[in-house]
């Protein structure tokens, strides 16, 4: 539920002034056992001003043809997991964007500062990080109080002008690093801000590298008939002397309606910590970050009949996985990336959708089965007959290869 309130030019020189109110909920009942329901609630306000130029010490006069905009905002966002924590983050930012031509667009985030803070883990959730802190790993410090600064840019190419109906392509390339502000002090550490929240302020220093490429290709004689296809990666690492954690949002996932649909959003991954700990088990269920992403999507698309709008339908393909890198935070020794061996933990999904095109908004709606799951050993990853097979009971008490179809509901096309 998202609700905006604009007003317009309110300093007489075509400003605007956006209030953004946004509820989210999502949720999956399990029909199995009725305890493994999945809820997650999101709450937020965003409220920003746009002014029609670039405002930048220096001459950047240049750009005034070029549909140039100056955005500083402040934000609330609220997050309630309820299998696993409760989270709060308070954002203030400065954005600048402008076109150079009509299919190249140019954006710049020169301040990007959050406070974020975990009031409440659930004690299973805590256990799981109190356990992956005495194997090494400190992912624990991101859900404590944390000071997160940034600095960041993108580029976007994109000359599909009418929606999904033509031959075009679409290029994003984005860029941040973490720790701006930090990198300005000779501290590691703000005095004020310890002394306002705590000392227990954690602060984090990161890069994040982030490229997605997308293809539309009319195909066959039909109109409306198109083939299109995406390759999505990413890779986030920490440059913190002292320890390689990254805050919690700026790892990469994988999973959900728009990435690999056979996955439950954000949980796709390599982080197997053995079958005979239970709280390693019940992790299996949170979500999985990681370090490098590598993604890609093929899709068939094509008209079936006209219903209050037009109706099409999909076949479809995904690929890809999340990894950990070495002294990146990792998870579990299986999760680091490995040119000798990530072939074989490429996870695969496929499925068939429905899309009901509306002109202004589409609803979807796609069903996706698993083809490859990398957890699996080696001879029986192929697990795409399982829909046809009645579950061991070793599967029925893992609870995670037991899911037969994965249905995602999204508003938009997956890409």
């Amino acid at each position: 539920f998202d609700v905006s309130l604009k007003v317009r030019n309110i300093f007489n020189h075509l400003e605007s002034l956006e209030n953004n109110i946004r509820v989210g909920f999502e949720g999956q009942n399990a029909f199995v056992n009725g305890s493994d329901r999945r809820r997650a609630l999101e709450l937020g306000y965003n409220t920003a001003i746009n002014i029609p130029r670039i405002y930048l010490p220096g001459n950047f006069s240049k750009l005034d043809g070029y549909n140039p905009r100056t955005q500083i905002g402040i934000g609330l966002n609220y997050t309630y997991n309820f299998l696993s924590y409760e989270r709060l983050n308070f954002k203030i930012s400065s954005n600048y964007s402008w076109q150079k031509t009509q299919k190249k667009q140019y954006n710049f985030s020169l301040i990007d500062l959050n406070i974020t803070n975990t009031p409440y883990k659930s004690p299973a959730f805590d256990s799981t990080l109190t356990y992956l802190e005495t194997q090494g790993n400190y992912l624990s410090k991101s859900f404590g109080k944390s000071f997160v600064s940034s600095i960041s840019g993108s580029y976007i190419y994109n000359d599909n002008f009418l929606g999904q109906s033509q031959k075009g392509k679409y290029l994003r390339i984005f860029g941040e690093l973490g720790g701006s502000f930090l990198n300005l002090i000779s501290t590691e550490n703000v005095g004020f801000l310890d002394k306002l929240l705590g000392s227990e302020l954690n602060y984090f220093k990161f890069i994040r590298i982030l490229a997605d490429y997308r293809r539309f290709i009319p195909v066959g004689s039909r109109k409306g008939s198109l083939l299109a296809y995406r390759f999505n990666t990413g890779l986030a690492l920490s440059y913190n002397k002292d320890q390689n954690i990254l805050p919690y949002e700026k790892y990469l996932f994988s999973g959900g309606s728009y990435g690999m649909r056979g996955w439950l959003p954000r949980r796709l991954g390599l982080e197997d910590y053995g079958k005979g700990n239970v709280i390693n088990q019940s992790f299996k269920s949170n979500e999985q970050p990681g370090n490098l992403l590598l993604e890609s999507s093929i899709e068939y698309r094509f008209p079936l009949i006209k219903l209050y709008g037009q109706l099409n339908g999909a076949f479809f393909a995904d690929f890809g996985n999340v990894w950990t890198i070495p002294k990146n935070g990792t998870l579990a020794k299986n999760s680091d990336f490995a040119l000798k061996s990530f072939i074989d933990q490429v996870a695969v999904d496929t499925g068939f959708g429905l899309r009901w095109d509306f002109t202004y908004f589409v609803f979807r709606l796609d069903a996706a089965v698993k083809v490859i799951e990398p957890l699996e050993k080696k001879g029986n990853k192929f697990v795409l007959d399982n829909l046809f097979k009645k579950p061991t009971v070793e599967q029925t008490i893992q609870n995670y290869s037991t899911q037969k179809v994965c249905w995602n509901f999204g508003i938009g096309y997956p890409f």
